[in-house]
């Protein structure tokens, strides 16, 4: 018992340092009004920008504020985040530096309205090669912790298409008051539940912003409990299924997915082949909250590395982000799990060069990976290239080069590719 115990004040002191998952308080009422802008200005050094933040929520209120309770209707809105970032700052440095952020403005919408501005937004995103991006949380995560992930995650990446994240009722941070079944482990089972049963929700949500947008141009990344949410909820039998099936995502992305591998190599893996151009799992041998886990689960994760090498046999690109570099701060650097996928400066690269349109070969061309004989994707230490991406018209022109040369004229080499 004693070292269930230690196990427990463990947990709970990682929710200090789990960012990417956890979050203390709650959310403040949504206030405010009209269309949000996204001007940047600049002064003393300092460049201040505002960014859009859209949303979904499955979680009820009262008096103003979310509960951990599963609404039986949809919520709708947007939030405006302020951003100062150094004005000599490139879009490397956004990946790696610390981010100055604050909520200044929200609306709630009507769906009507939500869905024409998503709209709106994804047409212009598609000047820019951009799509619209579906974020869903993981567990221990309030509302107002859900939108900034989002907004972080969008801003790192120098994103300007719609990132819409989809709030499910989880609790607000790792630990709560244990009870005699569940010493370590009721937060996280009682979110597991949420989980499941928010799976309607986030199916007639995506419903919804399927028709609003470029469907062949959205990706859905599902991060930790959050990517269980999401490949259970697209896998099974709906009309939502049989609609992606004829005109399938751009990406179903998993960061850190708390999922039993046995279960998504067997028969998730087939089911989203079905429904999306692309699967890919970010997966790290360093991510100690995936460890306490697979104890509290008896069972392997599909975001530890040893185990999501398995996936490689069903087509899914693995990319492993043990080496890879990360934002964090000196005393985050010690206590933090490595489980946070806004943290996760290589990654998020590599996400929004999957999101822009840029080919798994590309990766080696960059030097942000590279190929392993297993077959999998490792994250590399090499500093972040400059752009946005930089390599998407060298590495597409090179790749039509080698398309042309394999029908005449000499060969151009081949960049490795899984």
């Amino acid at each position: 018992m004693a070292s269930r115990w230690r196990l427990s004040l463990t947990v709970a002191a990682s929710a200090f340092a789990a960012g990417g998952c956890a979050s203390a308080g709650g959310s403040p009422p949504v206030t405010g009004a009209g269309a949000p802008p996204r001007a940047p200005t600049e002064a003393a050094g300092i460049v201040t920008s505002l960014d859009t933040t859209w949303y979904v929520s499955a979680r009820a209120r009262k008096d103003g504020r979310t509960l951990r309770a599963l609404s039986d209707s949809l919520e709708y809105g947007y939030v405006v985040t302020r951003f100062h970032d150094r004005a000599n700052q490139d879009a490397a440095g956004r990946y790696l530096e610390q981010v100055d952020a604050a909520r200044v403005d929200s609306a709630r919408l009507a769906a009507s309205d939500f869905l024409a501005r998503i709209g709106a937004a994804d047409s212009s995103a598609a000047a820019r090669g951009e799509g619209s991006v579906v974020y869903i949380h993981g567990f221990a995560v309030s509302f107002g912790r859900a939108i900034a992930q989002g907004a972080e995650i969008a801003h790192r990446g120098s994103y300007r298409g719609p990132m819409i994240v989809f709030a499910w009722p989880a609790h607000r941070s790792l630990a709560t008051w244990p009870s005699p079944e569940a010493v370590v482990s009721r937060a996280y089972r009682e979110d597991s539940a949420s989980a499941a049963a928010s799976n309607d929700a986030f199916r007639d949500a995506l419903a919804l912003i399927r028709d609003a947008v470029r469907p062949e141009a959205l990706t859905v990344v599902g991060h930790s409990l959050g990517a269980q949410l999401a490949a259970e909820a697209l896998t099974k039998p709906s009309a939502l299924h049989e609609a992606l099936q004829a005109d399938p995502l751009k990406a179903v992305v998993l960061y850190a997915p708390d999922v039993p591998v046995e279960r998504f190599r067997d028969t998730l893996a087939a089911a989203l082949e079905d429904i999306a151009a692309r699967r890919i799992v970010y997966a790290s041998a360093g991510d100690w909250l995936l460890g306490i886990s697979e104890i509290v689960n008896h069972a392997r994760r599909a975001g530890r590395t040893r185990s999501a090498r398995s996936l490689v046999a069903e087509d899914v690109e693995v990319i492993d982000a043990t080496r890879g570099l990360r934002a964090d701060g000196a005393i985050r650097k010690l206590v933090e799990p490595k489980h946070s996928m806004r943290w996760s400066s290589s990654a998020l690269y590599d996400f929004f060069s999957v999101v822009r349109g840029v080919p798994s070969a590309c990766r080696a061309l960059d030097g942000v990976a590279t190929l392993q004989p297993d077959g999998t994707w490792q994250l590399t230490p090499s500093p972040i290239p400059v752009g946005i991406p930089p390599a998407v018209e060298s590495c597409v022109s090179h790749i039509e080069a080698l398309a042309a040369g394999s029908r005449s004229g000499p060969r151009v080499p081949e960049p490795t590719r899984p």
